[in-house]
């Protein structure tokens, strides 16, 4: 997942694999919000890139697929210095830690703050962010990034990019 500008040019990436080995020369058709935007054929190191131009503000949804397989993501887009809030999955959405059951009333919490703000989870723990997308979506949570923590780069970067952090929901 990824959060750009409006009219920004990104790099969107996918990776062939067969079970956890890396399968180059692949053939990799992208899509964003179920439009192609081209095929690629991924290089030795299984990766394949396609570039992408957002265009207006709002969620993208991005497939790409390679045969049967198929990966997902999204592009949060946003106008230069939107305020952002982020939410810590694990420090905020988890009833208690190591917990699989969601606060009770957090995806109500989440959808008013949408209504006023931009938002993205933020990801600090150990499993995959693939994981933890597919446990947002399990449990009905709006759609959003899924970013990982970094060590906080990730406040650094955006705010580089001029995207301001209104606030940071969590431990």
């Amino acid at each position: 997942d990824i959060v750009a500008l409006t009219r920004e040019e990104i790099l969107i990436k996918a990776e062939t694999k067969s079970g956890y080995f890396a399968k180059g020369g692949k053939i990799v058709e992208f899509s964003v919000n179920g439009k192609s935007i081209g095929s690629v054929l991924s290089g030795g190191d299984s990766i394949a890139y396609k570039i992408f131009k957002t265009g207006r503000p709002g969620i993208y949804t991005v497939l790409a697929r390679s045969g049967k397989d198929i990966g997902s993501g999204v592009i949060l887009v946003l106008k230069k210095s939107s305020p952002l809030v982020f939410i810590d999955i694990e420090g905020s959405l988890l009833a208690a830690p190591f917990a699989k059951k969601p606060v009770k009333s957090s995806r109500e919490v989440i959808r008013k703050i949408m209504n006023s703000y931009p938002v993205v989870y933020l990801h600090t723990g150990n499993i995959g962010i693939s994981a933890v997308r597919e446990w947002l979506w399990q449990n009905e949570f709006p759609a959003s990034a899924v970013m990982s923590w970094q060590m906080g780069d990730i406040f650094a970067t955006l705010n580089k990019k001029g995207i301001k952090i209104k606030a940071v929901v969590g431990s």
